[in-house]
């Protein structure tokens, strides 16, 4: 997704009654928007965003749920990298 318009993306989070902090980046109001709000947008282009070419035919529900698996498994990518435990090799003294 695009954000081609961010003041007609903080407009329909307004109207939407979906909060945002100002502070963060569109793309978080976007992610908000649609996990609040999806199933009650018809146009996201009135909302100041478009959906790349790879995604168009994706329906608004399937895209929420692609952007979920994709953020969970970067989550979880993360977490692997900077939070698991050491993997210690059995036998070896400490």
């Amino acid at each position: 997704m695009r954000i081609f318009s961010v003041p007609n993306l903080k407009l329909g989070m307004e109207k939407a009654n979906v909060p945002f902090n100002d502070e963060l980046s569109p793309y978080c109001w976007l992610h908000n928007l649609l996990k609040k709000h999806h199933r009650a947008i018809d146009n996201l282009e009135d909302y100041g965003v478009y959906t790349m070419p790879a995604y168009e035919e994706l329906s608004l529900e399937q895209l929420c749920e692609q952007i979920e698996k994709e953020l969970l498994l970067l989550c979880e990518a993360h977490f692997d990298r900077y939070f698991e435990a050491p993997n210690f090799q059995s036998g070896s003294s400490a």
